[in-house]
């Protein structure tokens, strides 16, 4: 693997009385990082649960203050570890040594997706609780649908709180019963444009320009009359580099909804509904087979009033609520072996059915 050679600017030693210590230490995106070739990350999750069947954990009960304290004792000799562990791999004199772990939060469940995509019912982070007045705990969300953009919020919220059943050891049977109720109460009451995908789109301009020089026969033709005329190889090469970079234009569906809005906007003479430019918050809506040969349209997130001939288009409902919902939910659950296709079923006998 390929490193960056990065020059060190300044160096600090720290000791017990330094104020402002290193505590958290990065890349971008990503808490691992390489140091001095060895892979190092700053965080890590343990459970003593899967001890419970032990011997010395016979008569131990599993209350929360037992377990904040003895998280607390096992970071505590985790800490009389580091001298000898640091001399020993990295030739660090024990007296020199300032590492130190400090226990974060304790949660009674998790739910593990894959890397860096979980969450975690938090009762406790540093010595704080979040479960007083009946309160379950607070939710901990790494890398989840619940909190990306392109998630509905009323989606989000509904996530969120099913979530949270889940990690409270609410089952199958369960939360079926709240997907369809709210579906019932929520999904199906929205108007069809309310279940649209939210983006937000860039380089919309670039886009326009490259599709009107894809249709420009005009310029096409004077780029293929300068290539017969090219009277070196480096030139016919920079001619061709120009021609294949129009034939190859590849718009992303967000974008080109996003220039279907536009274009419809003209077709219909509507002056009143504002454009869709660049770097501009949108809703994603799927659309079913028209005449218009579109398989989407965006409308502008500010836009207060939909017109009347956006409202009349033929939206494919079902679709939206795949990308919007199920497909949410099957990223969440998925893991616990649940099949998600139970959540579009609107039979009891089938609801209550596993696999």
């Amino acid at each position: 693997m390929k490193t960056k050679e990065i020059k060190i600017k300044s160096v600090e030693i720290f000791n017990e009385n330094t104020k402002n210590k290193v505590y958290d230490i990065e890349v971008e995106s990503d808490h691992n990082f390489f140091c001095n070739n060895i892979l190092v990350n700053n965080s890590c999750y343990f459970s003593i649960w899967p001890l419970k069947d032990n011997e010395e954990f016979k008569n131990f009960e599993w209350n929360k203050e037992n377990l904040i304290q003895i998280y607390d004792a096992v970071v505590e000799e985790m800490n009389k570890s580091w001298p000898e562990a640091m001399k020993k791999y990295f030739n660090v004199k024990k007296e020199k040594c300032f590492i130190k772990a400090g226990r974060e939060l304790v949660g009674l469940n998790g739910l593990f997706i894959t890397k860096k995509r979980y969450a975690i019912l938090i009762f406790d982070k540093e010595g704080t609780r979040f479960d007083i007045n009946d309160s379950p705990g607070k939710l901990k969300a790494m890398g989840l649908d619940l909190k990306r953009s392109d998630t509905p919020e009323k989606i989000q919220d509904f996530l969120e709180s099913i979530l949270i059943d889940v990690l409270n050891d609410k089952d199958f049977s369960y939360i079926l019963k709240r997907v369809e109720q709210f579906k019932k109460e929520e999904l199906n009451r929205w108007q069809p444009w309310e279940k649209g995908t939210p983006k937000r789109v860039n380089n919309l301009t670039s886009y326009m320009e490259r599709e009107k020089n894809k249709n420009d026969i005009d310029l096409n033709v004077k780029l293929h009359k300068e290539l017969l005329n090219a009277s070196t190889e480096k030139e016919r090469e920079k001619i061709r580099k120009k021609i294949e970079k129009i034939k190859r234009l590849t718009v992303p569906g967000h974008v080109a909804a996003s220039l279907n809005w536009n274009k419809l906007c003209k077709i219909n003479n509507d002056k009143f509904s504002m454009p869709i430019q660049d770097g501009m918050k949108i809703v994603v809506c799927k659309l079913k087979d028209n005449v218009f040969n579109m398989n989407s349209i965006a409308y502008p997130i500010d836009q207060q009033f939909l017109p009347d001939w956006f409202k009349k288009l033929p939206f494919d409902e079902k679709e939206m609520e795949e990308v919007s919902f199920y497909s949410k939910l099957r990223n969440l659950f998925e893991v616990l072996g649940w099949n998600i296709d139970k959540f579009k079923t609107n039979t009891d006998e089938d609801l209550f059915q596993f696999s």
